[in-house]
């Protein structure tokens, strides 16, 4: 099982650990954050005209603060355009916004409108503004902008590939608290690219990078206790970490705990359970979730027998990039063909199983 590298560059804005009570005196107080989080949160509950509120009070109260020269309210506009808090995403508006948090010295803005340029998003594609942008925000302290110039050396993006500088940058993006950075020194100590290979120290990157509340990096440590590199073979734990994964919602973890149910290592084997986590791990866009998945419905396994079902979601997971689950939908599709007064159904949507 391969670790997997986490390469998202999203601008994400700290917060402490406030209650919501606390959070809201916060913002009834004029805390610009209290009030963002509080529509973060509310948005997650699924209480959209609450978060909405939250969110335009933030907007309101951002752009008057960043038009007196406070970056931290430009930060706060910027994300909400971004993310389409307000309605549809303004990648335009939210370059505008992070340019002028980076004009002030809120170098977060730079890593993100530095991502900008790399996707041509709200400004033209422009991969030496992206680094520079990156190189700027990292120079302040901002271990987003480390982490990404990492990824620009690994991918070879505008840069000669060095994974030696990749190493740097990660370490540096760790150190200064970015979770990401972590996990992504763990795939290179793993794989001893641009480093000494070295098990244990992949270990404690990813464990560090876990504890942060990085996904990707339980589903990676994960892996190393269910292959023993390292460590000696741990399926329960495993488990734990695949399904800390999981609930963080990375679809590879849900996969990989469906996985052990399916087995039986670590866990009772339980189909239902497998069916269940690689459902899960498929609405997360794992391909091998949906062809996992495909199989118990083909069968029967933990599921009821459903062929359409089964087309379905080998197909879906064909789409997400499983070549296992592009030869299960044509094997599927080329026997139902082969039944008597059977034709192939066109793949649907399946029905929620009651």
């Amino acid at each position: 099982m391969r670790a997997l590298l986490a390469i998202g560059v999203a601008v994400v804005l700290g917060f402490g650990g406030e209650s919501i009570s606390q959070l809201e005196k916060g913002c009834s107080d004029g805390n610009l954050s209290g009030c963002y989080q509080l529509g973060k949160i509310f948005e997650e509950k699924g209480e959209g005209e609450r978060a909405l509120r939250y969110f335009q009070k933030s907007y309101k109260e951002g752009k008057r603060r960043c038009a007196i020269g406070d970056g931290k309210g430009c930060l706060i506009v910027e994300r909400i355009l971004l993310n389409g808090h307000l309605g549809e995403r303004d990648f335009e508006g939210g370059a505008r916004f992070a340019k002028e948090a980076c004009r002030l010295g809120e170098y977060q803005g730079c890593a993100s409108l530095g991502f900008l340029y790399g996707i041509g998003a709200g400004v033209p594609m422009d991969l030496k503004k992206e680094r520079e942008l990156y190189k700027m925000a990292c120079d302040h302290g901002v271990g987003l902008g480390c982490r990404n110039l990492g990824v620009l050396y690994q991918q070879g993006r505008g840069v000669p590939k060095d994974f030696k500088k990749a190493a740097e940058f990660y370490r540096k993006g760790c150190q200064l608290g970015d979770k990401v950075g972590c996990n992504n020194l763990g795939v290179l100590y793993q794989t001893g690219r641009g480093v000494e290979e070295g098990k244990g120290k992949a270990l404690l990157f990813f464990q560090k990078a876990c504890e942060k509340g990085e996904g990707i990096a339980c589903s990676n440590l994960g892996g190393m206790y269910a292959n023993g590199e390292g460590v000696p073979k741990d399926f329960k734990k495993a488990a734990k970490l695949y399904l800390r994964s999981c609930q963080l919602g990375v679809g590879v973890g849900c996969t990989n705990l469906g996985g052990l149910y399916l087995t039986g290592r670590g866990v009772k084997k339980d189909f239902s359970k497998a069916a269940h986590y690689f459902a899960q791990g498929c609405l997360l866009g794992n391909g091998a979730g949906c062809s996992n998945l495909a199989t118990l419905y083909w069968y029967g396994k933990g599921v009821p027998t459903n062929r359409q079902k089964a087309l379905f979601y080998a197909q879906r997971g064909c789409e997400l990039g499983s070549i296992f689950s592009c030869q299960n939908y044509r094997f599927f599709k080329r026997k139902l063909g082969g039944e008597r007064g059977v034709t192939p159904p066109s793949p649907q949507p399946p029905s929620t199983d009651k």
